[in-house]
């Protein structure tokens, strides 16, 4: 069984995605994932948010925005 890496709102804007406020901007308006719930939390699939990223920019890899 593989284990997904999961962001939080603070990983997802050191990643250059945005704030709070951006980010549920983001899911109302584009196809940006969809966060699992965790109790009150939200959280991202690396792999789902890597995705989107690279669909947006696709000259520039996703990677380089993951430390």
């Amino acid at each position: 069984m593989t284990t997904k890496t999961l962001l939080t709102y603070q990983d997802l804007a050191e990643m250059g995605v945005g704030k709070r406020t951006s980010i549920y901007h983001l899911m109302k308006k584009t196809d940006f994932p969809k966060p699992l719930k965790y109790g009150r939390s939200n959280r991202w699939s690396k792999d789902d948010v890597l995705a989107w990223l690279e669909k947006q920019n696709p000259n520039k890899q996703a990677a380089e925005c993951v430390a």
